[in-house]
């Protein structure tokens, strides 16, 4: 009976010190990962106290799985990225949010910004959403700090759908002008107002609020410049706290900008991302879409985790990223060692010793011929500088370079324009 007793406790006294071991060494690998969650989110410009506020509720999502099996990298990798996915989602929204038009009465859309932040490209490109598919649409400047606002508000709605609405500003101010737009705005659906820069300063927003004072406008919408990182979540707040936001737009953003921006904006703010623009056509406007977004913060992740093996394969993290996005297995049939096979068909004996020396129109065409995105072709010539021909490089060489690129299924190519 003792011996069996003593059995009994020997067993749950074994168990529970495996288990303790398991404990520590998962505690141990989750440590490593959360290090590489926390540098990877800093490096992109997130605010250190909202890394802080991210990283707490990871660990506690992660706590709530309740992991008793001893766990490798690989697989906690995994647990944190679900659990990120799900902060991010709670963070960011599960869906696309729109501007929500007043189909009875006229809608005023006020446009906000810093100087140099891309409002006025965007206050059109906006106006060009709504213009096709059928909304009557006008745009003016209150602008009184660029000399050039009108003229430019009229060269960028040539040969669309939208009215320019013109002004003789010279000595007005920006309140005046403002009233003058009301009493020449023909009827029309919506009339979108591009404004003068605001800063840090106080003194530019106060300006912009009593500018606006008294009128009612649909959405007061701030566009924030990608770029910016950190200094756009003092612009924010200092802006909200004398005039009223109801979305944020954002320029500028691309595969190769840095997504802390958006986090920053979103989590000072608290109010809806509407668009995303970022080229100079005025086609160039997107509905921010947070799964797209979280995949790639996600990628982003991975390739961190990742960084010695893309170390020592010769080239920099962002050239990787860029390669993965390009050569994402969900989203092209491409493989590199085919594209290098289908490029060198169309190219002459020059250009293939050469490369670097084509004009963007050749690349284009040979591109286009042998159906592979002039953005992988750029890329290929740039990242591998010794191609010439197909056999510029060895099987194990691509092998090498594909089975990283290729090592996650993540949907992110949606981030570069195909």
């Amino acid at each position: 009976m003792a011996k069996e007793l003593f059995s009994i406790l020997f067993k749950d006294f074994k168990d529970k010190i495996k288990q303790f071991i398991k404990t520590g060494a998962n505690e141990q690998v989750q440590s490593e990962v959360i290090d590489v969650l926390s540098n990877e989110l800093v490096s992109q410009g997130v605010n250190t106290f909202v890394v802080n506020e991210i990283i707490a509720q990871v660990k506690k999502k992660i706590l709530a799985c309740n992991i008793k099996d001893l766990i490798c990298y690989d697989e906690m990798l995994k647990i944190i990225k679900s659990a990120l996915s799900d902060v991010m989602y709670f963070i960011l929204g599960y869906k696309s949010s729109d501007i929500i038009l007043d189909e009875y009465s006229r809608n005023d859309i006020l446009i906000i910004g810093s100087h140099g932040c891309g409002k006025t490209l965007t206050c059109v490109k906006i106006a060009n959403k709504f213009s096709k598919i059928g909304y009557k649409v006008c745009v003016a400047s209150i602008d009184d700090q660029r000399d050039g606002a009108q003229k430019q508000l009229r060269i960028l709605t040539k040969d669309t759908g939208v009215k320019s609405i013109l002004l003789n500003a010279e000595n007005l101010s920006p309140r005046q002008m403002l009233e003058m737009i009301y009493k020449k705005c023909e009827k029309c659906d919506i009339l979108i107002i591009d404004t003068f820069g605001i800063s840090c300063d106080e003194d530019s927003i106060l300006k912009l609020k009593n500018t606006i004072s008294g009128f009612h406008f649909t959405e007061q919408l701030l566009v924030c410049d990608s770029m910016y990182g950190n200094s756009s979540i003092d612009l924010v707040k200092k802006t909200m706290e004398h005039v009223d936001i109801t979305g944020v737009c954002f320029t500028k953003f691309d595969a190769n900008v840095n997504f802390g921006s958006i986090i920053n904006i979103k989590t000072a703010s608290l109010k809806p991302i509407y668009y995303i623009a970022d080229g100079e056509s005025i086609d160039d406007l997107s509905l921010f879409n947070s799964e797209k977004f979280i995949s790639r913060i996600l990628f982003d992740l991975d390739v961190s985790s990742y960084q010695d093996d893309v170390s020592n394969l010769g080239m920099s993290i962002s050239t990787f990223r860029e390669l993965k996005y390009l050569f994402n297995t969900k989203n092209t049939n491409t493989n590199i060692s085919l594209a290098i096979d289908k490029l060198s068909n169309f190219m002459t004996h020059f250009e293939l010793h050469k490369p670097i020396t084509m004009s963007y129109d050749r690349k284009k065409e040979i591109a286009n011929l042998a159906q592979i995105h002039v953005k992988i072709f750029e890329k290929l010539i740039i990242t591998f500088e010794s191609i010439k021909n197909s056999t510029s490089f060895s099987k194990t060489d691509i092998s090498k370079v594909e089975s990283t690129l290729l090592y996650e299924d993540l949907i992110v190519n949606d981030f570069v324009k195909v």
